[in-house]
């Protein structure tokens, strides 16, 4: 090692002074790759129920509200459903929050300064018009963006470490942390997602770079930091609690008996509590619409599924490719580069537990909170929030973390008075080799991402564009379809033409009216319905499009062509008609 000043300098080597080195210009392409990545397709991809949830909440209305709307039998246009999701300036912001009391489970702050966002811009969805769902997505790409120095600081911070009495920030892992979040195709998927999750994981990332300098520094003000980015996260995500829970653990830990350092935590975190008092308030309230609207995370789903989700949700951050269940050698291929990526960050975290003792700790009291707690009440409930991997962004951001750290090899004690596998797994060019892997399957993730849809992302919505295809390309399509369905017309809209007419009823009956002049379809009927209109005489059913499901539990949309099944008109009526 070099001595600077005539002490020795344990990273000099590592982080060089001078012109910038290959693999600093290597990293900041990656990175400026990330942000065209997160640009691309910005309004080509489904604008899902989730999204859509998104624009009739700052619209003013709800999921309810809209259903009552439009589930009357009457005729509607495609333009109207369009509207609803489209933001009036003159709405009263009184409006806007009277919807989002009826969705308490998530927390206000995104969708206000999304308001905000499309007010500014210009918020109008249409086919003519249309550039609407990329304006209310940037501001997603904008937080995503934010989310990068967010990284380089949280990063730089953890890694301040403590060899032989020097005080030491790792500059290389914090751009290599940096690097492997502009790329993960996980986050560039979210990044254009009209949803919380961008803003969420940029205030998970301050939280933890305040925490970590107020517990260095112990000054009022970098405690007030850390009071203001945790009252962010959690008016974001009301799952931010947890991981204020867990920081609070890390403390605890570290304290070590200074009682002063706990007491500014107590205080800091009292007043996060109390700034989110008014939400917590509108939860209690609100407790069983509450309930009522995260009914699907009390949903049984095998085991099986949900370790296969979970470990999914580690590997799709680097490398994202459809998945298949059936046996061939692409599938072997698939699992093979799986494993191959658990193994590697299996080796990240050891490197890590290596080096230090404070780091882990901060990694697992930041990551462990939210799946611990949701996989507790899965138990009790029998359901499946914990498999849900938008969940788990603390736990995913910590991945992260630790292979940016485990990829920069160590100069402290060095290696090489140690010999076989040891020497080989935390060796410089292994080390090397796993981040170069990790960023080539990221790259390559992003790159067969910018026309496909995630299945993850999108959940059923997926299927929008075949559904969509189908439709437009008949002659005189009409849809018809029950009241339950009517947010996922919604989000149909989107990629139907605008001529198409469609009706949504209550319940539909064999008795339906239909024009034989039309080509009808019946859109997502459930299995009981189509049971009953097949047991009657009057109508004719064929399902007109199946998609290949990855598992019978995988929820999907269906289409089907609906006639009278004895038809009594005349078609050269019809011809006479389309002729005028």
């Amino acid at each position: 090692m070099r001595s600077i000043g005539g002490m020795d300098h344990p990273v000099r080597g590592i982080i060089k002074t001078g012109k910038p080195r290959g693999w600093v210009l290597g990293l900041f392409l990656v990175i400026l790759l990330g942000i065209c990545f997160r640009w691309a397709n910005l309004s080509g991809r489904v604008y899902w129920v989730d999204e859509v949830a998104t624009s009739i909440r700052i619209a003013g209305t709800t999921r309810a509200q809209v259903t009552e709307q439009f589930a009357t039998g009457q005729i509607l246009s495609v333009q109207q459903l369009l509207d609803v999701q489209t933001l009036d300036s003159a709405l009263p912001w009184s409006a806007t929050f009277n919807a989002l009391r009826q969705s308490p489970e998530h927390a206000p702050l995104y969708f206000l300064l999304a308001r905000l966002w499309v007010q500014f811009l210009g918020h109008e969805i249409g086919h003519e018009t249309g550039n609407g769902i990329a304006q209310i997505r940037s501001l997603s790409v904008l937080f995503s963006l934010l989310s990068l120095p967010a990284m380089f600081w949280l990063s730089s911070e953890l890694y301040r470490k403590l060899f032989k009495g020097k005080l030491v920030r790792s500059r290389r892992a914090s751009l290599i942390a940096v690097s492997l979040l502009s790329i993960s195709p996980y986050f560039v998927a979210y990044a254009q997602e009209a949803r919380p999750y961008s803003l969420w994981v940029l205030a998970l990332l301050l939280m933890g770079a305040s925490l970590l300098r107020a517990t260095r520094t112990k000054d009022f003000r970098d405690w007030l930091l850390y009071v203001f980015c945790a009252a962010v996260g959690l008016y974001t995500s009301v799952l931010t609690l947890l991981v204020l829970i867990g920081q609070g653990i890390y403390v605890g830990l570290i304290a070590k008996g200074e009682r002063k350092l706990l007491q500014q935590w107590f205080i800091a975190a009292g007043g996060v509590i109390l700034l989110f008092f008014p939400w917590i308030f509108v939860m209690v309230q609100q407790w069983g619409t509450l309930q009522d609207n995260t009914t699907w995370a009390r949903m049984p789903l095998s085991p099986i599924a949900m370790v296969a989700i979970w470990l999914y949700s580690i590997v799709v951050l680097f490398f994202d490719f459809p998945v298949t269940v059936s046996l061939s050698l692409e599938t072997i291929v698939k699992a093979s580069t799986a494993l191959l990526i658990l193994a590697m960050i299996g080796v990240s975290f050891a490197s890590i537990c290596r080096s230090s003792k404070s780091i882990p700790l901060f990694l697992m009291t930041f990551a462990l909170p939210i799946p611990i707690v949701l996989f507790l009440i899965d138990l009790l409930s029998q359901g499946q929030a914990s498999a849900t991997p938008r969940y788990l962004l603390p736990l995913q951001l910590v991945v992260l973390l630790a292979v940016s750290q485990g990829s920069v090899p160590p100069r402290i004690g060095g290696l090489e008075g140690r010999f076989g596998a040891e020497r080989f797994l935390f060796g410089r060019f292994f080390r090397a080799g796993i981040l170069v892997f990790l960023v080539g399957l990221s790259l390559l993730s992003c790159i067969g991402n910018l026309n496909r849809t995630p299945d993850y992302l999108k959940a059923h919505n997926r299927f929008n564009p075949p559904i969509a295809s189908i439709i437009n390309q008949a002659s005189r399509p009409f849809i018809v379809s029950e009241a339950a369905n009517t947010m996922n017309l919604l989000s149909l809209s989107h990629s139907l033409t605008p001529t198409i007419s469609l009706q949504i009823l209550p319940t539909i009956e064999p008795e339906i009216a239909l024009d034989d002049c039309n080509t009808n379809f019946l859109f997502n009927p459930p299995l009981e319905l189509i049971d009953r209109l097949r047991q009657s005489d009057l109508l004719t059913l064929q399902e007109v499009y199946q998609p290949d499901l990855l598992t019978s539990e995988d929820i999907h949309l269906s289409l089907w062509s609906m006639d009278r099944a004895k038809q009594q008109h005349n078609g050269n009526l019809c011809q006479q008609e389309a002729a005028r």
